[in-house]
């Protein structure tokens, strides 16, 4: 037997996996013994974070054979091999029929791999008790220069020796290709983009729809927008004209006909300021109470999402003030120690992830629409809502992983940071017009 001489030294040299002596059963003695089910391969880093996975197929002989592997990116020279397999529906016990499980978890170093030759021949080594062999699922390794296979399952077969010749330093060709599994996997992704934007959109409409402006509040408006500019004109022109007042005083050019006409420009000047400040007050009033009834009628929709840990509604509803309506800030230790609790309570992590998840994803849109659609408040980092996977500046992740990495982390943590800089932003707002 021979050792692997580094000639595959990382994971994105594999070409291809088989497995061999395929079985649901790992007893010897057992009175049934399937052969004939549907499992698949995964590829896992050091994490056990997955890195790569095999299309199914069934597993009909003794040796199944994935040769779909292609353009892994992954530079390990250690990951891990998990084999699952579908018990059929005639499994004896119940609770297992249909289900997938995991048959066999191996850790491979890739530098401990035997070398087993240029093809797979599988013969049987006669000086191992073939009844005592209880090896199933037995993972074998392609690569440029053959087939490998774990130190473990190598002792119980015959290999021949391996040549000894000077191993030519060829360039690695990446195979361009494009599997059906492949395809299936971009189109999950596709499906996924557009059920996000589809829902993005349906809840833009639906806002739309319910607090569109109406066509008397959009002449009311522009009136105002043309009674502003009209006065500014105005000013303008009275600024023009004392301007050259002033100008026509320095140069002793002062004389009582042009006092007069100061003065009157001046009384003018301010019985304008005093009309204008009026209905600048009135029109203020009307656009608070138009962004009131906004916030109110929003809150009221958005009430069954059962927000309660982010948005406290009980000081405006007593004041009958929306502006009350108090929006609290997102403590990534109380994040991160929530999920681990429903994790650690309960065997369905990924549903009280995923809860996690959803509620900050919705509270990140609440967010986003107040700013650009009811208060007009300007925001210092930019939101992004994708459901349950938001982020905040387009790259630092709003959500929690089922498994804990400290990298994303990070990453969740100063989002967390810059979001509440963006809630304090709109408080500040809310508190000045209450």
């Amino acid at each position: 037997m021979t050792e692997s001489e580094g000639t595959h030294s990382r994971v994105r040299h594999l070409k291809s996996i088989s497995l061999a002596n395929l079985s649901l059963i790992r007893r010897h003695d057992a009175q049934y013994w399937f052969r004939l089910f549907p499992c698949f391969v995964v590829l896992e880093d050091i994490h056990n974070n997955p890195i790569y996975v095999t299309n199914t197929q069934d597993s009909h002989c003794s040796l199944l054979q994935y040769e779909d592997i292609n353009e892994i990116q992954c530079s390990d020279t250690i990951f891990g091999v998990k084999v699952i397999g579908k018990f059929p529906e005639q499994t004896v016990e119940k609770e297992l029929r249909n289900e997938w499980v995991v048959l066999n978890h191996y850790r491979v170093v890739l530098k401990s791999l035997v070398w087993i030759g240029e093809h797979i021949e599988l013969l049987f080594n006669s000086n191992c008790n073939f009844e005592q062999f209880s090896q199933y699922n037995i993972p074998i390794f392609e690569f440029n220069d053959g087939f490998y296979m774990l130190p473990q399952h190598a002792v119980f077969f015959k290999v021949e020796p391996r040549k000894q010749q000077q191993q030519q330093k060829q360039e690695m060709l990446v195979k361009k290709s494009f599997s059906f599994n492949g395809m299936l996997k971009i189109n999950k992704i596709l499906q996924y983009i557009s059920q996000v934007k589809q829902e993005t959109t349906k809840f833009a409409e639906y806002i739309s729809e319910n607090y569109e402006i109406t066509g008397e509040e959009q002449k009311y408006f522009q009136e105002c927008i043309e009674k502003y500019r009209e006065r500014i004109r105005r000013l303008k022109d009275t600024l023009e004209t004392l301007s050259g007042e002033l100008n026509a005083i320095s140069n002793n050019d002062y004389d009582e006909t042009s006092s007069l006409t100061s003065l009157s420009m001046s009384m003018l000047a301010n019985d304008d300021y005093g009309s204008e400040y009026s209905i600048f007050a009135q029109d203020k009033t009307k656009l608070r109470s138009l962004q009131a009834k906004k916030l109110s009628q929003f809150f009221n929709i958005i009430s069954h999402l059962k927000l309660s840990e982010f948005i406290n509604l009980d000081e405006a509803k007593e004041t009958e003030n929306p502006f009350f309506i108090e929006l609290k800030p997102v403590f990534f230790e109380k994040v991160i120690a929530s999920c681990n609790s429903e994790n650690n309570s309960t065997n369905s992590s990924n549903v009280s992830t995923e809860s996690i998840n959803s509620q900050l994803g919705y509270y990140l849109l609440i967010i986003k629409v107040l700013s650009q659609n009811i208060l007009m408040v300007p925001l210092p980092y930019k939101l992004l809502f994708m459901g349950s996977a938001s982020m905040v500046e387009d790259e630092l992740p709003l959500y929690t992983q089922t498994k804990q990495n400290q990298e994303h982390n990070t990453k969740l943590q100063q989002a967390i940071l810059k979001f509440n800089m963006n809630i304090n932003q709109l408080k500040q707002y809310m508190e000045n017009h209450r």
